[in-house]
């Protein structure tokens, strides 16, 4: 790795930590891109390396939330355990479907949730608060852990609208919720991908450092930051990234 590649490391690793913390997301929005994009790593590599980063800042930016009182223990008993299962099944299903298709997928995925945040619609699913919250955060958790493992990411992308619009919990009440299931989906998920040969580890590790600190700065920034401020900043987040995404693996750039 020479010396413009390890900076870039670094700076893609500020990024992703302060994000992770800030957004409650984990940091695998854009510590993937960035693996296939920039240093044009294979694509399994791109899924397969960011998830152990996952760790240490899902730790690190869920211990603030936590301290402020911004975690749900409750859906977290639930969502969690949920979830550390069903990421060893999606990750496993990784060696049998093409690692650019679900690069695609993941981008068609985050532009689809974030405008619907944007039009921030309840609209359909009052049906929804007829099951009840802890059947429907192990479902939450089965899903979000399943595409987690099958696209190399935390699982926030998907965690945060459920538990903004599901469960109507406060913006960053979701963020430090998911980050905490985060964590815990991390953790099969390491196993998995490094057994299938997908986790580059000198390139985790360097990044494993630098995100402790900013996801708690993230983390620290969000908490003091207004609701409505941060919700928008979160989806247009998704829209952007979602769409650079896309047209990167589309036009093979």
């Amino acid at each position: 790795m020479d010396s413009v590649s390890f900076l870039s490391v670094l700076l893609t690793g500020v990024l992703s930590g302060f994000l992770s913390g800030f957004l409650g997301i984990g940091g695998a929005l854009v510590t993937t891109p960035f693996i296939r994009s920039i240093l044009r790593m294979p694509e399994l590599i791109a899924l397969g390396t960011p998830v152990p980063v996952m760790i240490p800042a899902g730790i690190s930016g869920a211990y603030r939330y936590y301290r402020s009182g911004y975690v749900d223990s409750r859906t977290f008993i639930r969502a969690a355990p949920a979830s550390f299962i069903a990421v060893m099944i999606g990750g496993i299903l990784t060696k049998y479907i093409d690692g650019a298709y679900l690069m695609i997928l993941t981008a068609l995925l985050l532009i689809f949730i974030s405008v619907n945040m944007l039009r921030n619609k309840k609209k359909g699913l009052n049906w929804i608060k007829l099951v009840r919250k802890e059947k429907l955060s192990i479902l939450v958790g089965l899903v979000a852990g399943f595409l987690a493992g099958l696209l190399g990411i935390g699982g926030g992308f998907l965690l945060v609208p459920a538990f903004l619009y599901l469960f109507e919990d406060s913006t960053k009440v979701a963020f430090g919720t998911s980050l905490s299931v985060i964590v815990v989906t991390a953790i099969p998920g390491t196993f998995v991908h490094s057994f299938l040969g997908h986790v580059d580890w000198k390139l985790a590790g360097i990044l494993s450092i630098v995100v402790i600190p900013f996801s708690y700065i993230g983390a620290q920034t969000s908490i003091y930051t207004r609701e409505s401020i941060v919700k928008k900043i979160f989806s247009v987040f998704l829209i952007v990234f979602g769409a650079y995404f896309l047209v990167c693996e589309v036009m093979g750039l």
